[in-house]
């Protein structure tokens, strides 16, 4: 009796991953028919469904041979181009950011300072519009953007004034650059490079750069951009870089500690030199130009949970005031996680895990988790998620806590509902309650490793 041959394992995962590419891509179809901020409920089972695949994707490519490396990355990226090509023709609605960021750029190219005057202003009025005026935020306060991301945006402005495609492709081109550079990163490191899979095929990341245009991939490339330049020795260029991510999102300047251990006072002085310079054209409002960051970060708060549980605490002896002992708090265990980086190993794989291990206590303390914030952490996953034994498709390390906060944290998309607010104690459970359980296991998994006298964490 004739019978067939066994499957050859090797292209049995590989059709699973076009599969798995496949239906996240399916997903962005269904983001063109039914556009998110329409359906919130249909769009968060919709997410998770694409979320699901890849998980997928990303246990297959923890267990892939090392052969057919060039033939899995062109498939990776040729999925990530395609998904976020379709994602642009979805018009934003999930965030109004984009509006605010297509607005700051109109004052920019009518010479004015966005710094200096809050949208609601009455000088303002001529700029006013039917399309992106009525949808602009936090009209009543200066803008919070910090100064290069600013200019990024006036930068591409022009290409179709009034628009907010511009800042969509934007957003969607450097998601790529980043997985692209973290893809380059990987390779000098002796690290698979198809782990870039962890930020080329987020569906996080493909949602919230591709849809609504957040700027927080110009501050992924420079991140990642800093620890590359670490691979070619370049010390002095990592802290110029980890300085221009401060300049889009003041959070990495948090990490300037794993950065100047190298360079000790001249890394000071390079960072300064950078920060100072990338702020010379707004400089004219002087330390007013603060004013938009200072009020957001004292008013607002959303989706907390370190800082949630420490305000109430606090809040039974302080009243009010416990607020700003949590945020005091937070801002000390941050610090105290960039000092404990600053100790880990030089080596540029240790200096980028490091780097994001700062952005990740800052996530876990903040009083404002919107989130995106996840894809600041795509190349902590891509270094330090392994494949699992038995029932667990991953191993215990925190990129496993952070790869499912990147999909259950879209549940905070509900609370936008009418009557969310009542899904807040189950929202946070789902998103932080893992989470948190998933850091801790890792760090027993680490300590146990260490009692055993085990060799350190190696990455296939």
């Amino acid at each position: 009796m004739l019978t067939s041959p066994p499957a050859d394992p090797k292209r049995t995962k590989r059709w699973a991953l076009a599969a798995a590419g496949g239906l996240i891509e399916l997903w962005a179809i269904s983001c063109l028919v039914w556009p998110p901020g329409l359906d919130l409920a249909r769009h968060v089972a919709l997410f998770l469904a694409a979320w699901l695949c890849y998980l997928v994707a990303i246990r297959v490519v923890l267990t892939l041979p090392s052969s057919g490396v060039r033939r899995d990355l062109t498939l990776i990226f040729v999925v990530s181009l395609v998904v976020r090509g379709t994602l642009l023709f979805t018009p934003p609605t999930l965030s109004d950011d984009i509006f605010r960021a297509v607005w700051d750029a109109r004052l920019v190219h009518a010479g004015i300072n966005p710094y200096e005057l809050a949208p609601g202003a009455a000088e303002l009025a001529t700029y006013r519009d039917t399309d992106i005026w009525p949808r602009v935020n936090a009209k009543e306060q200066r803008t919070p953007y910090p100064p290069l991301a600013e200019l990024l945006g006036a930068a591409v402005y022009p290409l179709l004034p009034g628009r907010t495609l511009p800042f969509q492709a934007l957003a969607a081109a450097l998601d790529l650059v980043t997985s692209g550079l973290l893809a380059l990163f990987l390779h000098r490191v002796g690290v698979d490079p198809r782990r870039a899979l962890v930020v080329a095929w987020s569906p996080m990341g493909a949602l919230q750069f591709a849809h609504s245009g957040h700027n927080d991939s110009a501050m992924t490339v420079a991140f990642v951009t800093a620890g590359l330049a670490l691979t070619f020795r370049r010390h002095w260029m990592s802290v110029v870089w980890i300085s221009a991510a401060g300049l889009i999102k003041v959070v990495p300047v948090l990490a300037l500690p794993v950065y100047i251990r190298e360079t000790g006072w001249r890394g000071l002085a390079i960072a300064a030199l950078v920060l100072g310079f990338g702020t010379l054209p707004f400089v004219s409002v002087g330390p007013s130009a603060l004013s938009g960051l200072l009020e957001e970060g004292r008013e607002a708060q959303f989706n907390d949970s370190f800082h949630f549980a420490a305000q109430r605490l606090a809040g039974l002896a302080l009243g009010d005031r416990g607020d700003v002992l949590a945020t005091a708090a937070g801002l000390g265990l941050v610090l105290a996680a960039a000092g404990f980086a600053s100790r880990a190993g030089t080596s540029p794989l240790s200096t980028l895990v490091a780097a994001s291990r700062v952005l990740a206590a800052y996530v876990l303390v903040a009083a404002v988790v919107q989130p995106w914030y996840v894809a600041w952490l795509g190349p902590l996953m891509a270094v330090t998620l392994r494949a699992g034994k038995g029932w667990r498709p991953f191993a215990w390390t925190d990129g496993v806590g952070w790869l499912w906060f990147s999909g259950l944290s879209i549940l905070t998309d509900l609370t936008y509902q009418p009557g969310g607010n009542e899904l807040w104690p189950w929202v946070r459970t789902l998103e932080y309650g893992p989470l948190w359980l998933f850091l801790a296991l890792a760090a027993l998994s680490e300590m146990n490793r260490s009692q055993r006298n085990a060799k350190p964490l190696q990455i296939e």
